[in-house]
């Protein structure tokens, strides 16, 4: 990152994890150790997949990737912000579906218009608008096997099952709920779809638009180039003839 902003930004965070996670050493708490020091880890994602992966993100970008990074595994598990504000896991994974369906699309696009050794992928708006649509998708998925193997091994509450029905109902599951956990569950991938839909729909629109731009460019390019070739043509028949 250049700009001195997001930097601030950025690092603030991570001071922010690392005293969390000095406080959890010092009440010895490991769920906390732990996933503070997740929450850090993660802070530098953006950085590996600029730096040592090549892939094009915007700084805008990488900096929204840190703050939701905070705002879940921070505010949201650690501060209990999940049960604090019934529609803070509605936002959160709103916003992370189309995050990572914008990753999705900037890196099958960086592949699309990378030239390895001449051999450049020429993949139709609709393969990237579905591969980013599916990115996002499987990384929810991801995130949800996440979070039942925590709860499973390390005893967490991350996808609300040790609540109780009124409390469910409180945090908009609804009375015909199927229990707290499958409710959760299936809840957080449905918003991770419609997010990633949007974001898909959007780029198919974007690269369908750019896609006939460079056919109008070429086109004319190739008339143009008709053009002086005929006209070329002539005035060498006509120096013939003289």
């Amino acid at each position: 990152m250049k700009n001195k902003v997001n930097i601030f930004i950025a690092n603030g965070i991570r001071i922010i994890i690392v005293l969390a996670i000095l406080a959890g050493i010092l009440s010895w708490n490991m769920t906390t150790i732990f996933m503070a020091s997740l929450a850090l880890a993660l802070t530098f994602l953006p950085t590996i997949l600029t730096k040592r992966w090549n892939m094009y993100l915007p700084e805008s970008l990488q900096v929204i990737m840190i703050i939701f990074i905070f705002l879940s595994n921070y505010l949201g598990e650690l501060n209990d912000f999940y049960y604090k504000f019934s529609w803070w896991d509605d936002m959160l994974h709103s916003m992370s579906g189309v995050v990572l369906a914008i990753i999705g699309f900037l890196l099958v696009d960086s592949l699309n218009r990378y030239d390895m050794k001449n051999v450049v992928f020429q993949l139709s708006p609709f393969f990237v608008a579905f591969f980013a649509f599916v990115f996002a998708i499987a990384c929810g998925a991801v995130w949800e096997i996440f979070e039942y193997s925590m709860d499973t091994f390390f005893g967490t509450n991350m996808q609300k099952y040790m609540i109780d029905p009124q409390t469910a109902v409180d945090m908009g599951f609804g009375v015909n709920w199927q229990g707290p956990g499958l409710n959760d569950t299936m809840h957080d991938l449905i918003l991770d779809t419609i997010g990633a839909f949007i974001v898909s729909i959007y780029a198919f629109i974007r690269l369908s638009r750019e896609k006939k731009r460079i056919k109008n460019e070429q086109d004319d390019n190739t008339e143009i180039l008709g053009i002086k070739e005929n006209t070329e043509k002539t005035d060498n028949l006509n120096t013939d003839i003289k």
